[in-house]
């Protein structure tokens, strides 16, 4: 597997991983209709469904997306070989690539209850004020 390529799987499994972190637990209306329960079990399985169609399904001899680059560092750093860091960039950029994307997606187009998160800033910081 090529270098790019694996950009486009790291960057494609982080940005899945983001989506649903950022929809289910740091989105305050689904943090009301899941609970505080729900959220890391969808995070988990969307990680564990990842790593295992990325590295099962796609290619044989590739162990699947890291989306985290420390999980891919550690391994490397360790072999202690030069040909272990060959291509090792894509799994540093792409999840950052991946978390540049969804800053800008949810920048751009926030989700349809701003409001509710503007109201929610008004009540925490009600009587205070801010630095």
């Amino acid at each position: 597997m090529t270098a790019g390529s694996q950009f486009v799987v790291e960057f494609i499994f982080s940005m899945v991983v983001l989506i649903v972190a950022y929809g289910t637990a740091f989105n305050v209306k689904q943090g009301e209709i899941f609970g505080p329960v729900l959220a890391p079990l969808f995070i988990g399985t969307a990680i564990s469904i990842g790593i295992f169609s990325s590295g099962t399904l796609i290619s044989t001899g590739y162990s699947g997306a890291a989306m985290n680059p420390a999980r891919c560092f550690g391994p490397a750093a360790i072999s202690g070989t030069s040909a272990s860091f060959d291509g090792h960039w894509a799994y540093w950029v792409g999840p950052f690539c991946a978390g540049a994307v969804n800053a800008a997606v949810y920048a751009i187009a926030p989700p349809h209850h701003k409001d509710l998160y503007e109201k929610e800033a008004k009540k925490a910081t009600r009587g205070r004020r801010l630095p």
